[in-house]
């Protein structure tokens, strides 16, 4: 199953933190964009076990990482506001999924 994405329907200039918010629940690789922006949060809602969230700005192959974390607590947050140049890849795998919202843009 694809991560559900929330996309802010609002127009105009973007004034908050992201515009997308994709929350990832299993053991797949979701294509979040395929273009330039941001990645601004990683939220662990629940870091199921030994779950890895691997995300690479490309807009296809597993190359260029820019965030790698394995199960840390539950109800962490990592603010990041990386540029981004190629697209956002999200990558999980391990023992059992929890749950991570990416907040981009």
């Amino acid at each position: 199953m694809a991560a559900t994405t929330f996309v802010n329907p609002g127009q105009g200039t973007e004034v908050h933190l992201g515009h997308s918010n994709s929350v990832v629940t299993l053991n797949e690789t979701n294509q979040l964009s395929t273009r330039p922006g941001r990645l601004c949060r990683v939220y662990w809602f629940s870091a199921g076990t030994a779950w890895r969230v691997q995300i690479f700005d490309h807009a296809s192959s597993n190359t260029n990482p820019i965030y790698d974390e394995t199960s840390p607590a539950a109800q962490s947050m990592r603010d990041l506001d990386f540029p981004i140049m190629s697209g956002v890849r999200v990558v999980t795998s391990g023992t059992t999924p929890g749950q991570v919202n990416i907040i981009w843009s």
